[in-house]
């Protein structure tokens, strides 16, 4: 209904090659995607079905378009009863995004105001380099069915990005509020062990420990620089069960959240240089469930699940702002019900409900 339509454009494929031996696979993929788009931002609402028709437009300049092409390949092998995979990719991205948010606030009065006063360019350009190693092998543990499983995974992203007053989608003389070149690596390593402890009860326990080091660099030398961090954490799981083909389960585990990275460094506020507090790169968050899933009636498979998660802090990066904005700790308790059902075998009904209270 909109007076100014989207008028999305898209464009994607994928190639894959792959062969095989008895014991072993390996593949090459590659794939594409590149669209754009014209985009119909807010209107204030004392204008609405006033001055500017319910579904009309402010500032017709607000667009975008986006590419995506990556190459990857994996490699596995069986030996006896041991896995080994090895994977990696290298993706190339890209974004260009023209907003206008706040039309006059920047710039002007609502009297003297042009349609394109306060619109901003953001522009994001990123190569990702990755890797991941992973194997896995059983063993015993007296009369005990242990399964091991270790491995390491590592990620480089190579950034950059920037923030520009804009006229009609061209970058504004005099414009740029913020660009920024960052490098940023990421390493983990884990490794978990399942055991089966009895016929009713199964254990999986796991440690990961990551590692995160960015180098920042951007026109304004207080908000440049460079600083890495880590963290370890733990997961513990038991299963117990089946008893008519239904399975209770407990999951404990550790995690975190990465803060954007030019967060870490940040001294000023890059639109009026004020100042402002660094953000700390990884976040602790912790969560925890208890559930039930069932096959007891044929052809249905349903899941019941508690859940909490709680987060140390979460940190929100202000687009049209080039700035981040830290938050207060977070936790999330709810109930989610999933269920799966094969009607026929050409046709299958699910039903999902979740209820989540976050605070």
């Amino acid at each position: 209904p909109w007076e100014k339509p989207d008028d999305f454009t898209k464009l994607n494929g994928l190639l894959r090659y792959s062969r095989s031996s008895a014991r072993s696979l390996w593949s090459l993929t590659a794939m594409g995607y590149d669209g754009d788009w014209q985009s119909t931002d807010q209107i204030p609402q004392r204008a609405s079905g006033k001055t500017v028709p319910l579904f009309g437009y402010v500032d017709p300049s607000p667009n975008g378009d986006s590419s995506r092409y990556s190459l990857s390949g994996e490699y596995h092998h069986h030996s006896g009863s041991a896995l080994t995979s090895l994977g990696a990719y290298l993706i190339r991205n890209n974004l260009n995004l023209v907003s206008n948010f706040t039309y006059c606030l920047e710039y002007g009065t609502a009297e003297e105001c042009g349609v394109d006063d306060d619109s901003f360019k953001q522009t994001d350009e990123r190569l990702v380099y990755g890797i991941q190693l992973d194997h896995s092998r059983p063993s015993t543990w007296g009369e005990r069915t242990l399964l091991w499983r270790y491995g390491l995974e590592g990620q480089y992203h190579d950034i950059d990005n920037g923030l520009t007053r804009a006229v009609q989608g061209v970058p504004r003389p005099g414009g740029l509020i913020a660009s920024y070149k960052v490098g940023q690596l990421m390493l983990g390593l884990y490794g978990d062990v399942e055991i089966q402890w009895s016929e009713k009860i199964r254990m999986l326990a796991g440690i990961r420990g990551d590692y995160y080091d960015a180098d920042v660099n951007t026109e304004i030398q207080e908000n440049s620089g460079q600083r890495d961090d880590s963290i370890v954490s733990p997961k513990l799981s038991f299963v117990f069960g089946p008893w008519s083909r239904t399975e209770l389960y407990l999951n404990w585990g550790r995690g975190f959240h990465s803060n954007d990275a030019r967060g870490w460094v940040a001294s000023v506020d890059p639109a009026n240089l004020e100042p402002v507090d660094a953000a700390d790169p990884l976040v602790r968050a912790q969560g925890a469930d208890i559930g039930v899933r069932t096959t007891f009636i044929q052809g249905l498979q349903s899941t019941l699940t508690l859940f909490r998660l709680d987060l140390d802090s979460e940190l929100v990066f202000l687009g049209d702002a080039a700035t981040t904005e830290p938050g207060p700790a977070s936790q999330r308790t709810g109930v989610e019900l999933a269920n799966f059902y094969r009607l026929r075998d050409w046709i299958s009904l699910e039903l999902d409900l979740t209820f989540t209270s976050s605070e």
